[in-house]
């Protein structure tokens, strides 16, 4: 089963295509207005999908994601593992300023989203 990231702005199911109760927006962290979202930062590609650091277009700032791209805990597993297989189990995060690597698992991504100060949370990356 593949993903169709454009059912997001249609209300709809990444997965199967059913409606979403409550569809994805995004939310600036600056501004705290629901907003548009710049994606050009790319941090990695696989095949059709990639890793992007989402920003803000009003303000440039992070943005939070509210509401679902899935209409069910079942379709929402299935996104999941779709993209664990597509990207790893767990990701490489590089903490620029301090230069620690550390072991973050994709689904903490997906589900929760990661911000710089959530790092040390995690385990360092041992080689």
């Amino acid at each position: 089963m593949d993903i169709e990231f454009e059912n997001v702005k249609k209300g709809l199911c990444v997965m199967c295509r059913e409606n979403i109760e409550t569809p994805a927006v995004w939310i600036c962290k600056q501004c705290l207005q629901q907003c548009e979202v710049d994606s050009s930062r790319i941090i990695e590609e696989t095949k059709d999908k990639m890793l992007i650091d989402v920003k803000s277009k009003c303000c440039g700032a992070d943005v939070q994601p509210t509401g679902r791209l899935t209409c069910s805990a079942e379709c929402h597993e299935k996104f999941v593992k779709e993209l664990e297989e597509e990207f790893g189990d767990v990701k490489k995060v590089i903490d620029q300023t301090t230069g620690i690597a550390y072991r973050v698992p994709t689904r903490d991504v997906i589900e929760r989203g990661l911000t710089w100060q959530d790092l040390p949370k995690y385990p360092q990356w041992n080689d």
